[in-house]
């Protein structure tokens, strides 16, 4: 068993495909209770590291890191993916909304910043050399067959 402390970055930046298995609950996050306080959240942080007018922010107060939770993953041994393939045993709607975080915030620097968002780009999908046949192994993250 491996007891790592990692950071999405380290989740994601490496060609890698976590699953929800069938039996693993739906994606049931809501708006007000938590997408809501958790996008407040993200725009506070954006605040206290974004420049302001161009200039970085005197006096900005250190970040504090963020604790998500923890995730547990089981390799999946019958995969015959050209990458590593792991299911999700607990954790999945941590995972699954740092994806839609991660590309949300893609979508939000395609015209803004088309440097940055390709760095997210390389957190969402798998690079086209280590993509399958099968589209849908482009994603990181894939929901299990119950989400829409």
């Amino acid at each position: 068993m491996d007891v790592t402390l990692r950071t999405p970055h380290d989740l994601f930046n490496s060609p890698i495909r976590f699953v929800v298995p069938p039996y693993q609950r739906r994606y049931v996050w809501s708006q007000e209770a938590q997408w809501e306080p958790l996008w407040a959240d993200v725009l506070n942080l954006a605040e206290q590291i974004a420049p302001s007018r161009g200039r970085p922010r005197k006096n900005a107060k250190p970040i504090a890191p963020h604790f998500l939770g923890s995730i547990v993953v089981q390799p999946d041994a019958e995969s015959t993916d050209r990458l590593p393939v792991f299911a999700i045993v607990d954790g999945q709607q941590r995972l699954f909304t740092l994806q839609l975080l991660l590309d949300a915030a893609q979508q939000e620097c395609i015209n803004r910043a088309p440097d940055i968002a390709e760095r997210f780009q390389a957190l969402v999908l798998n690079g086209p050399e280590h993509r399958s046949l099968n589209a849908d192994h482009d994603f990181k993250v894939w929901p299990s067959d119950l989400d829409d």
